[in-house]
């Protein structure tokens, strides 16, 4: 199995970004992981949507400061060492540097992470479903993903994908 070369994945499906030494090779079965709400608790910015019109910038952006869901995290790591994981999130591409500083200071482990193209303001469940066909197209069937959004779950369900839920406290 070669690796995928990252120019090769399709930039109207996602902005990405790979880890170095990823481990996203030809017929892997990545495990696709949602952000706000399911590795992250958005909930101390949640109120910058309840202005009219909602604050989408200063929202993506103060996700700097998210608290970590530890417990998923952790169970990630433990019991999924040899799968290749993708960050598939609805967040815009101009919040893609502080995602990956995020993610480094809070120890996930992460092969791809996949936003939203510049300028896409398409809901954040199409844009998951986009990214997953992405990868089916390529080869990269996903093993199943983990949502917070039982929208989401609906979508990946739809498209052949199992999806579980986190809770909230």
């Amino acid at each position: 199995m070669g690796q995928w070369d990252g120019r090769r994945f399709p930039g109207e499906a996602a902005s990405w970004a790979f880890a170095h030494g990823s481990s996203l090779a030809q017929g892997s079965r990545p495990i696709l992981v949602d952000l706000d709400g399911t590795l992250s608790d958005p909930s101390h910015r949640r109120h910058l949507l309840q202005r009219e019109p909602p604050n989408w910038i200063g929202f993506s952006l103060a996700a700097r400061r998210d608290p970590a869901n530890r417990a998923l995290i952790s169970w990630i790591g433990r019991n999924h060492l040899s799968s290749p994981i993708v960050i598939a999130s609805g967040r815009p591409a101009y919040a893609m540097s502080l995602t990956r500083l995020w993610l480094a200071e809070h120890g996930v482990r992460w092969d791809a992470v996949a936003l939203r193209p510049p300028l896409d303001t398409v809901r954040g469940i199409k844009h998951k479903v986009r990214v997953a066909t992405a990868l089916k197209t390529l080869g990269l069937v996903p093993e199943f993903a983990i949502d917070d959004s039982e929208a989401a779950s609906l979508a990946y369900s739809a498209v052949g994908i199992r999806c579980f839920a986190t809770l909230e406290d």
